[in-house]
């Protein structure tokens, strides 16, 4: 049996935030979606309010994801510019919190853009100027490297570059999802000079151990946690993506048909299933559980990056439907000598990005314990 330690917030371990953000040092990126017909800004029954999360469980907020192919810098849409200044008024509020607008388009489009002299100052220049106008301290980049055009590599170096030089002499964060990568000898870009262009990448986990032999430095790396799932639901029977909400709402409103639900370690994630009436046909939703969330944190604290991606906050348990898992910590695996302290719980919303700092604390806690206790002389390894 391995020791489990309660602790309250005012107990051993630090509580996950506090007005400065996050205690435990490690970068927690929130991302929240921009699209407006969701009203994701806007308070309005139990839609998503960008008020109701206590941002100091997060060190950097990404506003996501603007299509730099429509030039949402050269736009007057009242919507775009209420949320601006929103994001604007929630730094006074959270002084210590870094905010960044997200840019996305086509990896054509970025490829035409950032190849091209002109078109690539223009960008440059551009959105360089809209960041400091808008009052944003930094830029995400969603970085496509699905386009092998020849050259490619080189131009786009050239292009990370000077936005870089450009960003760091306003003192400017610059970071940069990386998406569609290709690991191994046919990967066409030079990813360990990429990273060297961009303050942190926002990863997702299937790659980053690649990257780390490549010699990308693990501080460099953010891993990218998700916060959606995915379902198969009568009556279509379709598959589709699922927001955890979603996913909360679905459970939470059984009716006649009762779901079952269980912790599968070999897709790391939960699945629910119930009898939709069809045949031998079941409903079948595979999902992120705060478990899920907790082993991804104690995996990037012990590959030393530099912190998590929450993706995204609009589809966290905001109302707090799902209530409180009680097998968080359950594949923890510690060491005799090692005791875990759990901080101890007391709001149901946002479960998930509230496990992402309790777990960061919890795994920097028995990670420090297991090395302490390796090094002791009488220590043997079996």
């Amino acid at each position: 049996m391995r020791p489990l330690k309660i602790v309250t917030i005012f107990g051993i371990l630090a509580i996950a935030a506090c007005e400065n953000g996050p205690s435990h040092g490690k970068i927690v990126v929130c991302s929240v979606a921009a699209e407006p017909s969701l009203g994701f800004f806007k308070a309005s029954g139990n839609r998503f309010e960008i008020e109701s999360v206590d941002l100091n469980l997060c060190t950097h907020l990404t506003y996501a994801y603007m299509d730099a192919s429509k030039k949402p810098w050269d736009s007057m849409d009242s919507f775009k510019e209420a949320n601006y200044k929103q994001l604007a008024d929630l730094r006074k509020k959270y002084p210590h919190l870094k905010v960044s607008l997200g840019i996305i388009q086509s990896s054509d489009e970025h490829f035409k853009m950032a190849t091209g002299r002109e078109t690539r100052k223009a960008f440059i220049d551009t959105a360089l100027n809209f960041t400091l106008a808008h009052g944003f301290n930094g830029l995400e980049l969603t970085w496509s490297f699905d386009n092998d055009q020849p050259f490619a590599n080189e131009r786009f170096a050239k292009y990370a570059a000077v936005l870089m030089e450009k960003f760091q002499s306003h003192n400017l964060l610059l970071t940069s999802m990386f998406v569609k990568m290709k690991m191994g000898p046919s990967q066409p870009h030079d990813l360990l000079a990429f990273s060297k262009y961009f303050d942190f990448m926002l990863i997702a986990p299937n790659y980053i151990d690649g990257l780390i032999r490549m010699g990308v430095a693990s501080s460099k790396i953010v891993i990218k946690t998700e916060f959606m799932g995915r379902g198969r639901i009568s009556p279509d029977s379709i598959h589709k993506t699922l927001g955890y909400n979603e996913v909360c709402e679905m459970l939470s409103s059984n009716g006649e048909s009762k779901w079952v639900q269980y912790y599968d370690h070999e897709v790391k994630a939960k699945i629910a299933k119930r009898e939709n009436g069809i045949g031998k046909q079941m409903d079948v939703i595979v999902f992120p559980s705060s478990r899920t969330i907790a082993n991804e944190m104690r995996y990037f604290v012990r590959r030393e990056l530099a912190g998590a991606l929450a993706y995204t906050l609009n589809v966290d348990d905001y109302l707090g439907k799902c209530g409180m898992d009680d097998d968080t910590f359950n594949d923890f695996r510690t060491i005799s000598g090692v005791t875990l302290k759990i901080p101890m719980r007391h709001n149901t919303t946002f479960p998930l990005l509230r496990t992402m700092n309790d777990a960061i604390l919890v795994a920097i806690d028995e990670f420090t314990q297991e090395t302490n206790i390796m090094q002791q002389p009488h220590y043997f390894r079996f």
